[in-house]
């Protein structure tokens, strides 16, 4: 027998009637009609296979890149069909996508909780008849620099720079969040303003972003907070951790070992930073 489950989620099976079974795996529907057989066909074994899934029909609508009407499997959810679809437009949300049954929104689809938490709870599976809506954007913000996804994110609601650092996969280690800068367009229509702001303060971390904000995340420098550099005619040139009570022997010890052969043994400078206005002060001296 060849038996299509009906609308109401039944299969009208010779001889035994109806036997619903909508809501059930295929294995709980393959054990199911095993039991109606053994138990009201004496001596008749059933093998039951799948032949094919029921096509239904949806609308895609909104900022995806071919609209219209569609006929897809009855198992197709929503990323499915905005595949099929071609995808969201540039200018298309992909936070606010809606699922429409009835005239009613029956659920909203944020592709970032897919993308970045692997929850696919608001993946759901089409009805006949759905349309699938997808709104343009609302709220764009930036953040360059020194996180691992730098580049632009949608907003919903009230998301806060904490947020935006989560989504953009938090710092590198490079990151200077202590000096970061907030650039945000002027509610009055004047120009950008910019704000340094640090990003490891939690009434920073807790402020409301708005349409438009840039968030900009320097970097360290190569700059070491407690290091000496030997630059020259040395076999190994670098930086090198500095002590207090530490001397120039500590890092040339030995001629033979640590100089080239080109190195000149009577003269040699040290550069020293003086001060927090970075003056320079030089000393030669002689290796010998």
């Amino acid at each position: 027998y060849t038996l299509a489950v009906g609308r109401d989620g039944s299969i009208n099976f010779p001889k035994l009637g109806a036997i619903t079974i909508t809501g059930l795996t295929f294995e709980d529907a393959r054990n199911l009609i095993d039991t109606r057989v053994s138990q009201q066909l004496i001596g008749v074994e059933a093998v039951m296979t799948l032949g094919r899934l029921r096509a239904i029909g949806v609308f895609m609508a909104g900022e995806v890149r071919v609209p219209g009407a569609y006929s897809v499997s009855a198992l197709t959810t929503v990323t499915q069909a905005l595949f099929q679809a071609g995808g969201v437009t540039d200018i298309g949300s992909l936070r606010n996508i809606q699922v429409r049954r009835a005239g009613k929104i029956v659920t909203t689809f944020d592709v970032y909780y897919l993308l970045m938490r692997g929850d696919p709870s608001g993946d759901i599976r089409l009805q006949s008849g759905d349309v699938l809506f997808v709104p343009t954007i609302k709220s764009v913000v930036e953040i360059r620099g020194e996180v691992r996804r730098p580049m632009g994110y949608e907003l919903v609601g009230d998301e806060t720079v904490a947020d935006l650092i989560k989504m953009a996969g938090g710092f590198t280690k490079e990151a200077f969040a202590e000096l970061a800068v907030l650039v945000r367009t002027s509610l009055e229509g004047g120009l950008p303003t910019a704000e340094s702001v640090n990003l490891l303060d939690s009434n920073i971390a807790s402020l409301s972003l708005r349409d438009g904000d840039i968030l900009q995340v320097p970097t360290t420098g190569d700059t070491l907070a407690n290091g000496v550099s030997v630059k020259g005619a040395v076999y190994r040139p670098g930086s090198f951790g500095w002590k207090p009570g530490m001397r120039v022997s500590d890092l040339i010890g030995n001629a033979e070992r640590d100089l080239l052969p080109i190195a000149d043994l009577t003269y040699s400078l040290i550069v020293r930073v003086k001060n927090e206005l970075l003056d320079i002060e030089v000393m030669q001296f002689s290796l010998i």
